[in-house]
């Protein structure tokens, strides 16, 4: 069994359901930092930069964004 405790300064986080998607209500518009992390990519687990990737969110719109996993980054279970 693992456990991950992530501690953030703000409500914006979502966990992938068993397809990868995901979704975030209420998001404030403007360029916004997206950081993903998955548990088995190697080294770091950081799928974007630690620092976040921009993502531009409009005001009453619906946003989209998908992220890939390198499959050749993935560490063996």
């Amino acid at each position: 069994m693992r456990a991950y405790w992530l501690v953030l300064d703000n409500p914006y986080f979502a966990v992938t359901d068993a397809e990868g998607n995901y979704e975030m209500k209420d998001v404030p518009a403007g360029t916004q930092k997206v950081v993903v992390w998955q548990e088995a990519t190697a080294p770091s687990g950081f799928v974007t930069p630690a620092s976040g990737e921009g993502v531009e969110v409009k005001a009453s719109e619906t946003t989209s964004k998908d992220f890939q996993v390198d499959a050749g980054k993935l560490r063996p279970e």
